[in-house]
């Protein structure tokens, strides 16, 4: 298996392309699948191209690192077709390995190892971090979601998602102050709900308990929600025990568990 260096260059207009192939056959019609080298091959035809061997390596690691080199020397020509700064391969690309996104000197971001020569060099710096969407942006993704339904697939990695033990103690344990969220309790000033500990100041001023908000005017179900409430009330019928009402299917285990006769009415006897 070879690891070869390539250069493809478009002979009507001199632009160029750097790559690595890995192949059996040096000299295979392989021409290079960077966006621009593909988009330019189908706008002026594979004929118009050539493609040159400029090395030729038994070992990926040295492809990547001449690759990286070539493209850094003519990263400043315009007629230069690589986006990325190379060094790197799809097929090759090991995900056991830590990766962290790095930004070049011309502010374009893209991927590469922590190994990498480049960035252990200071040549690369890391990304920013910290970044946040701006509110406009939040409202827009918000509605771009907004009547999305999941995959099954999708519902099914949801289903296998499990908090680890620490994560669990960490919501358990999550604190306010000095002070762990359990032990508190609900009060209320006749309009709004707080979540406060017995020897908070404040309760003096409260009343205790949780008070139910009423729903805003003019609140409408969507369509989805009346679908579902339908479909959950389906088939189910009113029993009751004398004392109590049920709303249940009529295969309920409960019907018999409980004895319950059918119909809402509760007689007085």
């Amino acid at each position: 298996m070879f690891f070869t260096v390539y250069l493809t260059t478009n002979i009507i207009n001199s632009k160029f392309y750097i790559g690595v192939h890995k192949t059996k056959n040096p000299n295979d019609s392989y021409f290079g699948s960077g966006k621009i080298l593909k988009a330019s091959i189908q706008k002026y035809g594979k004929e118009n191209f050539k493609k040159e061997i400029l090395f030729c390596f038994s070992e990926c690691k040295d492809a990547y690192l001449k690759e990286a080199e070539l493209i850094h020397n003519a990263s400043s020509n315009p007629l230069c077709m690589n986006i990325s700064k190379g060094g790197k391969g799809g097929w090759s690309w090991d995900k056991n390995k830590k990766q962290i996104g790095v930004k070049d000197q011309n502010g374009k971001n893209f991927r590469i190892y922590t190994d990498d020569p480049r960035f252990l060099s200071g040549e690369l710096k890391p990304q920013a971090t910290g970044f946040k969407h701006s509110e406009q942006a939040k409202h827009n993704m918000s509605l771009s979601r907004k009547g999305k339904k999941l995959s099954e697939s999708q519902k099914q990695k949801h289903r296998q998602f499990r908090h680890t033990d620490e994560m669990k103690k960490h919501l358990s344990d999550v604190k306010i102050g000095n002070k762990s969220l359990t032990g508190r309790s609900w009060y209320n000033d006749g309009q709004n709900n707080f979540c406060l500990f017995a020897d908070d100041d404040n309760i003096k001023f409260l009343n205790k308990g949780k008070i139910s908000k009423p729903r805003k005017s003019g609140y409408t179900l969507s369509e989805i929600a009346k679908i579902n409430i339908s479909k959950s009330q389906q088939n189910k019928k009113w029993f009751n025990d004398g004392t109590k009402t049920f709303f249940l299917q009529s295969d309920d285990q409960k019907i018999s568990q409980l004895q319950l006769k059918p119909g809402r009415k509760i007689n007085d006897d």
